[in-house]
Formats: structure tokens, C-alpha cells, sequence
């Protein structure tokens, strides 16, 4: 567990967090987004993300690239992790899965604005207070949050209609 596991963020936006982050946004049409989803990460004994992203790619190509991958793509994560790097390289996939290393409710972490500014749209599992994130433009969802789902089969379900329909997937770009 982390030392700051149970120390809460009112904002629900990590204290470092600064919209320029998102800046530039990368605007890469929605036909040339030929990857279907990723998942990067460094802790791979995270007991219920791996059984997540176990059962997700049961229904949907996910790929898992970090110190946790137990294969190579056609696609790397770029050697340089500067942020305009990372969002070019994440522009390639309509989806980022962003899960918290522990589940405590009112910690959020970064990793569910990492993908923010590339057009990969966050699939989240994390505390169960990230519905209370605000919409960045006031009134449209920019995340799928996937607790509102009962299992992964039905978030994979919801991931391929949005990723089949252009303007639903628009839909939760509007913030931009």
C-alpha cells in the first residue's frame, strides 16, 4: 500500500495536475486510430487489474505494454517518455485503460488523465468516487468508468459499440 493511500483530494484532480498538461491536444482522425485499446503499467501484482485486463481481453484486444507485457506489438511505447511522445503513441488507440495500483475511495491518481490530450478515450477502475470527477466542459462524460458495468464482458460490450460508432466515440471527446 502507499503512504497516501487514504489522503483525499477535495479537487479529485492529483495536486500536480495542470490543464496546459493536456496541451497540445492531438487531433488524429478517428479511421487512422488502428489500435483498439493499451494498458501501460510498472506493478504488475496488482491482483485485481491483472484479473481485469485478463478478462477484457477475453472480448477486446488490449495491449499491455510496460515492464508488465508478456509480448511485443508492432506498435512500442517510445524510449522517450516525454508527454508529447506518450500522447502521440497513445493517439494510436481509441482507448487507455487506467487502473489505480489500490482501490481506496477518494484517491484518484494521474492515471486517469495520462491519456488526456491523445483522443484515446480512459476506460477507469479505481475508487468508486471518480464519478465525481468534474466534465471538463461543464456537461460531457470524457471517461468510462468500469464500475458502471457488472462485468468486464459488458465494459468490453460498451467499448466495442463506442469504437464502432464514430459519433458516439466524438461524444466523449466534446470536452476538448
Amino acid at each position: 500500500a502507499h503512504v497516501d493511500d487514504e489522503i483525499m483530494n477535495p479537487c479529485f484532480l492529483p495536486a500536480d495536475f495542470h490543464h496546459s498538461q493536456i496541451l497540445p491536444i492531438v487531433h488524429k482522425p478517428f479511421s487512422e486510430r488502428n489500435h483498439f485499446a493499451v494498458h501501460v503499467t510498472s506493478h504488475c501484482n496488482v491482483t485485481y487489474r491483472t484479473r481485469f485486463i485478463s478478462e477484457l481481453q477475453k472480448h477486446v484486444d488490449v495491449e499491455v505494454h510496460g515492464k508488465c507485457a508478456k509480448r511485443n506489438y508492432s506498435l512500442p511505447v517510445p524510449e522517450s517518455r516525454s508527454r508529447a511522445q506518450v500522447k502521440k503513441f497513445l493517439s494510436n488507440f481509441k482507448f487507455f485503460i487506467a487502473s489505480e495500483n489500490v482501490f481506496t475511495n477518494g484517491y484518484i491518481s494521474e492515471k486517469i488523465f495520462n491519456s488526456l490530450g491523445s483522443g484515446a478515450i480512459p476506460v477507469y477502475l479505481g475508487a468508486s468516487t471518480a464519478n465525481q470527477l468534474p466534465l471538463f466542459d461543464g456537461r460531457t462524460k470524457w471517461f468510462i468508468d468500469a464500475r458502471d458495468f457488472p462485468n468486464e464482458e459488458a465494459v468490453a460490450k460498451y467499448m466495442l459499440d463506442i469504437a464502432s460508432n464514430e459519433p458516439k466515440f466524438r461524444d466523449y471527446l466534446q470536452w476538448q
